[in-house]
């Protein structure tokens, strides 16, 4: 399983009312860095997560490939099966 490294362009939301005028100063969203598990990918999203169990994903990043500046697999793990390694 891939450990992957993203920085994305993430979008945004302005609660509330906001004055028209803001919307020139407006140009993209937040850049984020991500890191995770790479668990699923299709022709649209990337998928990671930060946390692994035998059944299970904890805290998942979905990720629209449009968005993505770069990307860059950082290494192959072997299986994860949720367990700890045994310790020598």
């Amino acid at each position: 399983m891939k450990v992957t490294q993203i920085v994305w362009n993430d979008h945004f939301t302005l609660n509330g009312w906001v004055s028209k005028d803001i919307l020139d100063s407006l140009q993209k969203g937040e850049t984020v860095c991500s890191v995770g598990y790479l668990v699923k990918e299709t022709r649209k999203i990337v998928v990671l997560a930060q946390s692994l169990t035998e059944d299970s994903l904890g805290d998942v990043t979905v990720i629209i490939k449009s968005c993505i500046v770069t990307r860059d697999d950082l290494w192959d793990t072997e299986e994860v099966t949720g367990k700890p390694k045994e310790v020598v």
